[in-house]
C-alpha cells in the first residue's frame, strides 16, 4: 500500500523547521543567556561558535530546495554531536534535538 504525503505539508515542515533551527542557532550564537549557559559547561567558547554558525549556515541551506538533502544530513550530524555533548555533560534534555532530527529525516527522505 502506497501512501502519498501532501507536498504542501512537507514544504511547510521544511520551511518551519529551517526557520526554527535558524532562530535557535542565532540564539546560541548571540543571546547573552545562551553564551553564559554554554560557558558554565566548561567547554571552550570556540565550540559554541562553530556549532552555532554551522547550524545557521545549514539551516539556511536547508531552505534551498536543491541543497535540502546535503544540508539535512549536515544538520543531522550537528544534532548528533550536540546531543552527545549534552549527554556527556549529564544533561538528558535532548528531546528537542531528537524531534528536529526526526523531522529532518522526513524531509530528506522524500522524493
Amino acid at each position: 500500500m502506497r501512501t502519498s504525503v501532501n507536498k504542501f505539508a512537507l514544504l511547510g515542515l521544511q520551511a518551519s523547521l529551517g526557520l526554527i533551527i535558524f532562530a535557535e542557532a542565532a540564539f546560541l550564537a548571540f543571546a547573552p543567556a545562551s553564551i553564559q549557559a554554554f560557558a558554565r559547561t566548561g567547554l571552550p567558547d570556540w565550540l559554541r561558535i562553530i556549532l552555532a554558525w554551522s547550524e545557521l549556515f545549514l539551516a539556511l541551506l536547508f531552505l534551498v530546495p536543491r541543497a535540502r538533502v546535503v544540508a539535512g544530513w549536515g544538520l543531522l550530524l550537528v544534532f548528533v554531536f550536540a546531543a552527545g555533548l549534552h549527554i556527556l555533560h549529564g544533561k538528558m534534555d535532548v528531546g528537542a534535538l531528537v524531534i528536529d532530527a526526526a523531522a529532518v529525516l522526513v524531509i530528506v527522505s522524500r522524493k
